[in-house]
């Protein structure tokens, strides 16, 4: 069942996914929580999206980054800084690790919100701080972003990064 959310969503049909997911709605697994998630966020209903992943975290009481990362992503689509801040305020907070994943979800969010210098400061802080490489996407997006600027300078700089 949790395939068929996103394809339908994908499709712009919301009256299936609202259908598929009151099927599901009785005991979701943890799979089809986050397909509805990404469902309703192709959808731009953040509310439900955001509804729906209160329920998870209530509902399963050990969630990961990849887990959190659904709605992250939701708010990464729809330019939702402060929310998206939030979301990973939360994480930490609740002792979260903060993953590869996470970072590069934070960098697209501030890029797609315009804020290119910012998500580029994140990512420099991101492997400051924790032992892991964050993902070639994060730097290819900062320097595809730079590079749409016309800002050589640092698209190169990133591209050495």
């Amino acid at each position: 069942m949790s395939g068929l959310l996103p394809l339908y969503a994908e499709l712009g049909q919301a009256d299936e996914v609202r259908r598929v997911w009151k099927f599901c709605e009785s005991s979701p697994r943890l799979e089809e929580f986050m397909a509805a998630i990404e469902a309703w966020g192709k959808l731009k209903d953040v509310e439900e999206a955001e509804a729906i992943f209160e329920r998870m975290c209530s509902t399963w009481k050990k969630l990961t980054s990849k887990h959190y990362s659904a709605l992250l992503r939701v708010y990464a689509n729809n330019k939702m800084v402060a929310k998206g801040k939030d979301l990973v305020k939360r994480m930490a907070d609740s002792g979260i690790r903060i993953g590869p994943l996470t970072w590069d979800l934070l960098v697209r969010l501030h890029v797609e919100a315009g804020e290119v210098e910012k998500a580029e400061s994140i990512l420099q802080k991101a492997t400051q701080q924790s032992q892991m490489k964050p993902m070639f996407t994060s730097y290819f997006v900062i320097m595809e972003q730079y590079a749409k600027q016309g800002d050589i300078h640092n698209s190169e700089k990133s591209f050495i990064r």
